[in-house]
């Protein structure tokens, strides 16, 4: 099954995000990384920041979420 990388694109996407990191730390809250909050501060606490620039996700040919990176690049 190929696996597609693109970029962050609005607010579907931000949805899409919170539902991924809130099923993750459904299966293991010790180990999970993310927090929701985490994802909401970060996108919206920067106003330079722009995810549509620095967040890509993986999914797969229907449509579901594999993964997302965070690039956190110098300008």
């Amino acid at each position: 099954m190929p696996i597609q990388s693109r970029p962050f694109s609005d607010e579907n996407d931000l949805q899409v995000l919170k539902t991924f990191i809130s099923s993750i730390m459904k299966q293991d809250m010790q180990r999970s990384y993310w927090h929701v909050g985490d994802l909401v501060w970060g996108i919206y606490q920067n106003t330079i920041y722009d995810p549509r620039k620095n967040v890509r996700l993986w999914e797969n040919e229907p449509g579901e979420l594999l993964g997302f990176a965070w690039i956190n690049a110098k300008e």
